[in-house]
């Protein structure tokens, strides 16, 4: 499992050969989770920027062999059912999750158990813990 850099807006020139750099580890994954904030007013820039990076590093989607990908659309709980809604009809395979409240984690484990090969998987794979919340200072 690798987790690489968010989405950043303006980044310093002297960090973008660093940014660039752990997204080498994406094209060895098994799998890639896309982790987007649903209630950021760029979400769809965000994602196309994203889609255009992986494309850039050759892990486009439409590519043959090419990973298995799950669209989360984190912090769900940020908005309205009209907007939760919408983000379904345009993102109709994604999991709309919330971390802090561990809605979508179900639908995220499911996936993953899917994807490794071979007979049923013990429970314990079940017993992920999501770690402590960080405080509402952090995210300000």
């Amino acid at each position: 499992m690798a987790d690489t850099v968010g989405f950043i807006r303006k980044l310093p020139h002297q960090l973008v050969a660093a940014f660039r750099s752990t997204l080498g580890e994406v094209r060895t994954a098994d799998a890639l989770l896309v982790v987007a904030d649903a209630a950021h007013p760029d979400l769809e820039d965000h994602l196309k920027v994203v889609g255009a990076t992986l494309r850039e590093i050759g892990c486009a989607p439409e590519e043959d062999g090419a990973q298995p990908r799950l669209l989360v659309l984190n912090q769900v709980d940020r908005l309205h059912r009209p907007q939760k809604l919408e983000l379904k009809k345009r993102h109709p395979g994604a999991v709309q999750a919330c971390a802090l409240q561990g809605a979508g984690v179900p639908e995220i484990r499911s996936w993953l158990r899917e994807l490794i090969p071979g007979p049923p998987k013990p429970r314990e794979l079940e017993d992920w813990e999501l770690p402590e919340p960080r405080s509402e200072a952090a995210y300000s």
